[in-house]
């Protein structure tokens, strides 16, 4: 089936002009890395996708990228990251929001953060707020703060320099986050991280678990009071400590090589 599925994407890839060398060796690589990761040959390729488009959006795509992303909500309420089905940011707030939160935006920031006069109450709203990026988004920082809300990013994989991310009381699910350096706590509540690739990563977390499916990380230093964390992957480096908590680290890629994980990622075998 892999090999089917390779034959015609050169073929296709050639018919277009694309540049077949890049795109082939792309998928081949991603292909080694769903195998160490348990998936089968079937599987991985059911989620490449169509030929016809995967060439098509080598060509098409480009990458927008803001310098700062940063949202803090204090009110309550869930926090959704979506792919846009434009090339626009679009952002959806309860009405109710509009007087809690001020919004920034421009060509290299997007800022959503409390209104200085309701700073200091962190009153309890419960609003809603999603925010759609294009497919290609890419951060140069992201800091991302929540309090007594979930924040759900099955549908958008954040790829960035820097990654922040502080949550209490509320759960938090990532498909796919890939960074230089990244900073990731947690108090009552539990954090999933489907795929995570980072070059230097710390982990907090009191009373929660936090957990990650598949991912490399260089330099990883976690500590935890009364919960739990689990890291599946591949790590180089690790500083821990514990009270009253576990913290478990499987390799599931014993032959790629920390460097080849850390470049290529598996971005495209895990659909957003």
């Amino acid at each position: 089936m892999f090999e089917k599925f390779i034959e015609e994407l050169t073929q296709k890839a050639i018919a277009d002009g694309a540049d077949v060398d890049s795109i082939v060796n792309t998928y081949q690589n991603r292909y080694q890395l769903g195998i160490e990761a348990g998936m089968s040959e079937e599987e991985i390729v059911s989620r490449f996708g169509n030929v016809e488009d995967i060439v098509k959006t080598k060509q098409n795509k480009q990458t927008n990228q803001l310098k700062l992303f940063r949202i803090i909500t204090p009110f309550g309420g869930d926090v959704t990251f979506k792919t846009s089905s434009d090339n626009a940011i679009n952002i959806d707030m309860e009405e109710r929001a509009l007087d809690l939160y001020n919004t920034y935006i421009s060509e290299e920031k997007l800022i959503i953060e409390p209104l200085k006069k309701e700073s200091k109450l962190f009153r309890r709203a419960d609003t809603d707020i999603t925010i759609s990026f294009p497919e290609t988004t890419t951060f140069k920082e992201v800091d991302i703060k929540a309090i007594n809300c979930d924040v759900d990013s099955k549908d958008f994989g954040f790829v960035c320099e820097n990654f922040i991310l502080n949550t209490t009381s509320g759960d938090c699910d990532f498909v796919y986050i890939k960074a230089d350096e990244t900073e990731i706590s947690t108090v009552n509540g539990d954090i999933t991280i489907d795929n995570l690739f980072v070059n230097s990563c710390e982990i907090n977390t009191v009373s929660g678990d936090i957990k990650t499916k598949r991912g490399a990380i260089n330099d990883l230093d976690v500590s935890t009071v009364n919960g739990d964390i689990s890291i599946n992957g591949k790590v180089e480096k690790i500083n821990s400590s514990s009270i009253s908590g576990d913290i478990t680290v499987n390799n599931i890629y014993e032959k790629t090589s920390l460097g080849d994980l850390l470049k290529e990622g598996i971005n495209t075998i895990f659909k957003k």
